[in-house]
């Protein structure tokens, strides 16, 4: 599992504090499934917002974790692929 710092700068009160996205291999071991939750819990609980790709096994985790803490929660794919004024 790695971790990322994203400038929430352009995310507006959501990545206020910043944002950090959660990757990890398409076969988590337990291991970096417990990595995963207690990362997002702590820096959920921190203030950050928290990104991942929900298509993959970590991300889903990485939200279902999030949300669990209220944490706000950002989909890369969705926010990477949708069009923004310039």
């Amino acid at each position: 599992m790695q971790t990322r710092i994203i400038d929430g700068s352009s995310y507006g009160e959501v990545g206020k504090r910043g944002i950090v996205a959660v990757t990890g291999p398409d076969r988590p071991t337990t291991e970096e499934k417990i990595e995963c939750v207690e990362t997002v819990t702590k820096l959920g609980d921190d203030g950050w917002a928290i990104a991942a790709d929900l298509t993959t096994p970590i991300g889903k985790l990485t939200r279902r974790a999030a949300d669990a803490i209220n944490a706000p929660f950002i989909d890369v794919r969705q926010a990477f692929t949708s069009t923004r004024p310039t």
